[in-house]
């Protein structure tokens, strides 16, 4: 009773439930219900409550796959509801209380086992169905600048904000992963439930629903990326003598470029002064900063001098960045 009374659920089925429970507490506040005589003897059911969810898709009547040995003969009492009755008599066999989902009771007092298979499984997942408890779930997005935010529910779409009603369950979420205003854009980052636990990381997720919920969609702006690269002004370049190239590389954007690479690629005409590396690693350049980088470089044969220096880095979501600058030029004998 006091399981019962916490708002839950119950669903009770078969003989002898209520020969061992003869008008006790538990059949009186649970079942709701009351024994009238042990072995009914019918022949099989009758359908007394057609609207009744429990009811929907099965016949008005019909009879056993097995005959049951004990089945229990039973009247409701105590705000009980009958559904279903023995065929023939006046004996109730299915005994329901409340209206669905929470404190609600269904009573089946024979084996369930006995029915045939179709109309067995109708009655076991319509009792099911209409015990669970209905849950309102909210989904909305924790950036109070973003409606209209494209969400799913088991792959069905809803427009944050969003107020949903489901049966207790496991569903699938999933988002949108960008929105934009038209000036602003912004980028997926979290889940998370109204005590700001993170639920999740990705953009979409497997949650169990078993009472109301508000879930929030968190969302962060994306940031102006902007890697610059330029070289500085070569003049002729002569066979044998060293020059100096300056690479200068900023950050012109308003998010750090992190993992930077900046690499050297020439032609096989020229050598680097040795001890130069054509490589450099760069951590992190922040908005606004700048690295120069310098090589020396001799031409060692004639023909055209090829001179390719890249940039790659990532920006705060993870993406690649890239940029690159090139010279080509002719010897001078």
């Amino acid at each position: 009773m006091q399981y019962l009374n916490n708002g839950r659920s119950i669903l009770l089925e078969g003989e002898d439930v209520g020969l061992n429970h003869i008008n006790d507490d538990f059949l009186t506040n649970v079942a709701h219900a009351s024994i009238k005589i042990d072995v009914v003897g019918s022949s099989g059911l009758t359908v007394t409550e057609l609207s009744h969810p429990i009811c929907r898709g099965i016949p008005s009547s019909f009879g056993w796959m097995t005959d049951p040995l004990w089945e229990d003969g039973v009247a409701p009492i105590n705000g009980g509801k009958e559904i279903i009755r023995y065929t023939g008599t006046s004996y109730s066999a299915v005994v329901t209380s409340g209206n669905g989902s929470s404190c609600s009771t269904v009573y089946i007092s024979f084996p369930v086992s006995c029915l045939e298979e179709g109309i067995r499984e109708k009655i076991i997942v319509n009792s099911v169905e209409w015990l669970q408890a209905r849950c309102v779930v909210k989904v909305e997005s924790k950036n109070p600048e973003i409606v209209g935010l494209k969400v799913y529910i088991n792959k069905i779409a809803y427009l944050t904000p969003a107020s949903v009603t489901l049966r207790a369950g496991l569903y699938y979420f999933a988002v949108y992963p960008t929105w934009t205003d038209g000036v602003s854009e912004y980028v997926f980052d979290h889940w998370e439930d109204e005590t700001g636990q993170v639920i999740s990381k990705t953009i979409h997720f497997t949650y169990s629903v078993q009472d109301n919920r508000t879930i929030y969609a968190c969302f962060r702006k994306s940031i102006r990326s902007c890697l610059n690269i330029s070289m500085s002004e070569i003049g002729n370049i002569s066979l044998g003598e060293e020059f100096e190239l300056n690479v200068t590389v900023i950050n012109g954007g308003s998010c750090p470029i992190d993992d930077m690479l900046i690499k050297l690629i020439h032609s096989s005409n020229v050598a680097i002064r040795y001890g130069e590396l054509e490589r450099f690693n760069i951590a992190s350049i922040s908005p606004g900063e700048s690295y120069t980088l310098t090589w020396h470089i001799t031409c060692n044969d004639i023909g055209t001098v090829r001179l390719i220096v890249t940039g790659n880095g990532r920006d705060e979501n993870g993406c690649p960045i890239v940029n690159i600058v090139r010279l080509n030029r002719n010897v001078v004998d």
